[in-house]
């Protein structure tokens, strides 16, 4: 149902059937904007949930063509707020009508940018949890198009908060680490459970948002979650990026985390 909070498989399975070569075709951006970073960035912002920013309701939506702007233009219109699972603000898809149409073709299905309805776009947005996460990659799109061209200035330009400048780096070591364990090589211990993995993988999620609902979303406890998500987060310091030593250096980690040696294919490999 959309608007409630998803497990983190969930979470996964709608990124990549609503994150694709179908739905946007533009495969060098595609190769910046991972489903790990739209991940990461979920977590932080809505701990993977579709909805509206606190405090806010459609009344507010339309204050942008009810009430009369700011006379400073630099200033919000009235009622801005953010919806979906990355909180895409209003002024923002605004923005993108007006100077990148396209970046919101089909959206609605069907229905090219230039001739969509904002004034009704936030219910068919929270109504569904695919153009949830849409409106996430779609805004980070418009800006790859206007010539911000790097992992690093997309994930500060949309972050957009000078008071929280260190929230997108950790969305960037949150893919970091994603992206590792997928590279780590067989590692052979049993975790029937899948609760080894899970510990894990929560530990990742901890470097992008240390204070979410761990044991709804990877079925650990925020605890154990920090527990392996502070020297993570030191592990990805020290190497600076996907790199080989980065990946030894996980690969290491995550043997002593579980008690295993390097082996055969096992139920419990990364």
């Amino acid at each position: 149902m959309a608007g409630q909070p998803l497990h983190y498989f969930q979470m996964w399975s709608l990124v990549q059937a609503n994150y694709n070569s179908n739905l946007c075709s533009d495969a060098a951006f595609r190769g910046v904007i991972s489903h790990e970073l739209l991940m990461a960035i979920f977590w932080e912002e809505t701990q993977f949930a579709n909805i509206r920013q606190t405090s806010f309701d459609h009344y507010d939506w339309m204050k942008a063509w009810t009430m009369p702007p700011p006379p400073d233009k630099t200033q919000m219109l009235p009622g801005n707020h953010a919806i979906g699972f990355g909180q895409v603000e209003r002024d923002t898809l605004l923005r993108i009508k007006t100077l990148g149409s396209a970046r919101l073709d089909d959206l609605i299905p069907g229905t090219p940018g230039s001739a969509l309805d904002l004034q009704s776009v936030d219910g068919e947005i929270l109504k569904d949890d695919g153009k949830g996460v849409q409106l996430t990659w779609r805004a980070m799109w418009h800006l790859y198009a206007s010539g911000i061209r790097s992992k690093a200035g997309l994930a500060k330009v949309y972050g957009g908060n000078p008071n929280l400048p260190d929230v997108p780096p950790a969305w960037i070591a949150c893919e970091t680490v994603q992206k590792a364990y997928q590279q780590l090589g067989p590692i052979n211990y049993i975790d029937k459970d899948m609760q080894q993995n899970m510990r894990l993988l929560a530990g990742a999620f901890w470097i992008a948002r240390n204070n979410g609902e761990f044991l709804r979303a990877f079925g650990v406890s925020q605890k154990d979650a920090a527990a392996v998500g502070v020297p993570l987060s030191a592990i990805v310091a020290k190497n600076k990026g996907l790199t080989p030593s980065l990946i030894a250096d996980l690969r290491q980690f995550v043997i002593d985390q579980v008690g295993a040696t390097p082996g055969a294919k096992s139920p419990g490999e990364w």
